[in-house]
């Protein structure tokens, strides 16, 4: 079982911390995945960071079924 982590306003989309039952093989599967659960984050998805394990991924990096997945949409400072 997976577990991911939201932060910020995707937290306005999804729970801040759930478990997902499906194992994607790569990030883009799981925007897929997530998608299916709310559309509406597309845009954000899209434009977030990935970290597993609090180590920031790329694209295609090999999921693996306990991972914990983080999703850091972007930010602004001031």
């Amino acid at each position: 079982m997976m577990t991911i982590e939201t932060f910020a306003i995707l937290k306005d989309y999804f729970e801040p911390k759930f478990q997902i039952n499906e194992t994607p093989n790569n990030i883009h599967q799981l925007q897929e995945l997530l998608l299916k659960l709310n559309p509406q984050a597309a845009t954000l998805l899209s434009m977030s960071r990935f970290a597993v394990n609090d180590t920031f991924i790329d694209q295609h990096y090999q999921l693996q079924a306990n991972d914990v997945i983080s999703i850091i949409p972007p930010s602004s400072g001031g």
